[in-house]
């Protein structure tokens, strides 16, 4: 019985969701990113009288109010929201770090841990101790623990919830780190983090800093065989879409290894691509983890929207924001028949300080925009400092309207993990 209303009460908050107003070109707040931050979030006051089960952070990097209303109008037309923009409960939420405009480690790690740090650590505070993070919690409470992005997996939003190191370029050594921490499922690209190599070539790797400089990744080659390592740990070892479609229940932990690097663009992917969508991943992942009956703790993110940020690409960070709807879309569908399970929609930060110009837009229509970071031609787009949106739904999402600062997100999950 309680679980029915449950149910029947979310339903009723999905649908007064869809007459309240959503995020709009005017509602962007840039924050100062030079003032002292507090660093350790006060956790005190978040406590929720709803207790879910299941908690899913999605998280779309280098997104901001403008990106999702571009998208929004592309798709829709303007009035007409994306799915997650009619979530019941809403913030803006200030994303700076010890170091300034935040990188996406430092963000990844107040996402994950409560505490603010400087720009390049995963995990690590800004005394360089090691933070207790959301995955430890959860698996503390009996929980499956997933963790999946388009992003190579030891890059610094995923590798932030699972990893403590003092670098988020130390790539092979991240990878070492996942499966000593061994969650429950790891989905995404890098596949050569993992692989046994033989040569330094791959040493010529380069990532965008978030500060608008590149770096090498500052592991290239490497000995150790971490997929043998993974299947001795009770891995099943999959590299394409075609690998999800073998899953049978005699699986224990699922490693999804879909690219030697990245995943590829929404745009860029044919019918035939041997990598799954957003969508394919979230649907494997949410049937998979759901086999636990104390429930479990899910990372999705969304990585090539920042890339598309930095590379001032409009018209692929609107296509992957469509992409990855689709994607939240599949954690509806699931919340339906699982009313204890907690969405919350965020960023890690903004990319590319876009603005839109105003202007009567169609749907199907590109909107004309700015990117105010990209302050010269032959270096990317830089993040802003603007505030990004937070969406909530399912029990505790009310939450969601305490939040002020990146922060305060760790608070929801933690009291949303720990049992009463």
């Amino acid at each position: 019985m309680k679980k029915n209303l449950t149910m029947f009460l979310i339903m009723v908050l999905t649908f007064l969701s869809s007459l309240s107003n959503a995020y709009e070109p005017q509602d962007v707040v840039y924050e100062d990113c030079s003032k002292k931050q507090v660093v350790q979030a006060d956790c005190s006051g978040f406590s929720s009288e709803t207790q879910p089960k299941n908690v899913i952070i999605f998280i779309q990097d280098g997104v901001g109010i403008n990106q999702i209303w571009s998208s929004r109008v592309y798709q829709n037309g303007v009035e007409t929201k994306l799915e997650f923009e009619k979530f019941p409960y809403q913030s803006l939420v200030k994303t700076c770090s010890l170091s300034g405009v935040t990188d996406s480690a430092a963000a990844s790690t107040a996402l994950a841990t409560g505490h603010k740090t400087q720009n390049g650590k995963l995990g690590i505070g800004p005394l360089n101790q090691k933070l207790t993070n959301i995955t430890e919690l959860a698996k503390k409470a009996g929980k499956a623990v997933g963790i999946v992005t388009t992003d190579e997996l030891p890059g610094a939003t995923p590798a932030g919830f699972v990893v403590k190191i003092n670098s988020r370029t130390k790539y092979g050594r991240i990878a070492e780190l996942y499966l000593e921490s061994a969650p429950e499922l790891l989905m995404g690209g890098g596949r050569k983090w993992f692989q046994k190599q033989t040569s330094s070539s791959e040493q010529a790797s380069i990532i965008y800093a978030d500060a608008g400089k590149t770096i090498s990744k500052a592991e290239g080659a490497k000995s150790k065989d971490l997929l043998k390592q993974a299947s001795s740990l009770g891995y099943n070892i999959i590299f394409t879409r075609e690998g999800l479609n073998a899953y049978t229940p005699e699986w224990q932990k699922v490693l999804g290894l879909f690219s030697i690097i990245n995943m590829p663009y929404a745009m860029d992917r044919s019918l035939e691509s041997p990598e799954p969508t957003m969508e394919e991943m979230a649907r494997f992942t949410l049937n998979f983890l759901a086999r636990d009956p104390d429930g479990f703790f899910l990372m999705f993110e969304s990585s090539n929207t920042d890339k598309a940020g930095h590379s001032v690409d409009q018209a692929r960070v609107i296509d992957e924001i469509i992409a990855f709807e689709k994607a939240v879309k599949v954690a509806l569908e699931f919340q339906k028949t699982h009313p204890d399970t907690l969405i919350l929609v965020t960023s890690d930060h903004e990319t590319g300080g876009m603005e839109v110009i105003p202007g009567n837009y169609q749907k199907g229509e590109y909107v004309a925009i700015k990117w105010t970071t990209k302050i010269m031609p032959i270096v990317p787009a830089l993040h802003s400092s603007q505030r990004v949106p937070l969406y909530g739904a399912g029990p505790s999402a009310e939450l969601v309207e305490k939040v002020n600062d990146n922060t305060e997100i760790f608070c929801i999950m933690k009291q949303a993990i720990n049992k009463p």
